[in-house]
């Protein structure tokens, strides 16, 4: 099976929602427990695209079936508030069954070259404690641990704290 990673598109909105939600339904690695409706999610989207937003998509090639289908994410919301606007909010995820090949490697690198070029000059995440991979994955990229939120969550019975973490890169940011 091959992976490409692609910039994501309107036609790739229900695929997105798809895995979104899977990944959501998991409780175990984003805040939300759900993705939002579709049509919640293809304004989003759309929004974004029309802004050049970075989001990329991985997509893996079934070479024998010639089928394609999205199996993870990785977007860079910017902040719209003056004086915040040099400021990018992460979101990334993959499908289980897609974890540990690299896959969030190379989208988190596509994802961040193209917030780069867009002059983003600080990306912020806050990754929950119980997610070492993710956690891991963003110190490969020199994310600097900025903060602890000692049972930021109680879900299912069980505390998680979050990790605040950032990138802080030199490009200056456009006025």
């Amino acid at each position: 099976m091959n992976i490409t990673i692609e910039p994501m598109n309107d036609s790739h909105i229900t695929a997105y929602h798809h895995v979104l939600n899977t990944v959501c339904r998991e409780r175990r690695y984003l805040i939300h427990t759900q993705a939002p409706s579709l049509d919640e999610l293809a304004i989003e989207i759309n929004t974004a695209l029309a802004s050049n937003n970075a989001q990329f998509i991985a997509v893996a090639h079934n070479t024998e079936t010639s089928r394609n289908h999205l199996v993870g994410w990785c977007q860079i919301t910017p902040n719209q508030e003056e004086g915040f606007t040099h400021i990018g909010s992460l979101s990334l995820g993959v499908l289980p069954n897609y974890r540990s090949r690299g896959i969030g490697r190379k989208l988190l690198q596509a994802t961040l070259n193209h917030a780069h070029d867009q002059g983003l000059t600080r990306i912020e995440a806050d990754i929950f404690a119980s997610n070492i991979p993710c956690i891991r994955l963003l110190e490969s990229f020199l994310f600097a641990h900025e903060g602890f939120k000692e049972r930021a969550r109680f879900l299912d019975g069980n505390y998680d704290s979050l990790v605040s973490m950032a990138l802080i890169s030199n490009v200056v940011a456009p006025n």
